[in-house]
């Protein structure tokens, strides 16, 4: 599917890979950051799983503020104390817990640096910009 010909940037769009103009390059590059992210994306569910003796579940109460995952469902914890929020909607994050003083014991996943900046990188400026361009 390389180099094939993109009239308004159709294969662009549909396929990632075109080479022939320069938002196809800048999509390519994104296509590949997206493909790096679900790589980590995975490493992380195994990490979950327990299938790699890596990082392991740990208390609400213990993680400092940022992201994490419980069960498939991305959260933020911000800086006053328990208080969390998961990412798509905006609810409060309550992890199966019956009241407000047990979610510090729900168990979750941290989210480490390097794939907080992959998942900037890869949907940040460039995306914006790229938008912008192709309007």
């Amino acid at each position: 599917m390389k180099n094939r010909k993109c009239p308004n940037h159709k294969a662009c769009w549909d396929y990632g890979d075109c080479e022939t103009c320069e938002l196809g390059k800048e999509i390519t590059k994104l296509h590949k950051r997206i493909d790096r992210l679900k790589k980590k994306l995975e490493k992380a569910e195994q990490i979950k799983s327990g299938d790699n003796g890596a990082k392991k579940l740990i208390p609400l109460r213990e993680y400092p503020k940022g992201l994490f995952m419980c069960d498939d469902t991305l959260c933020v914890k911000t800086e006053y104390g328990n208080e969390a929020y998961i990412v798509w909607s905006g609810e409060y994050f309550w992890g199966g817990a019956e009241t407000k003083a047990k979610i510090g014991d729900v168990k979750i996943l941290p989210i480490d640096d390097e794939l907080v900046q992959m998942i900037e990188n890869t949907f940040g400026a460039k995306y914006k910009a790229l938008a912008e361009r192709n309007e």
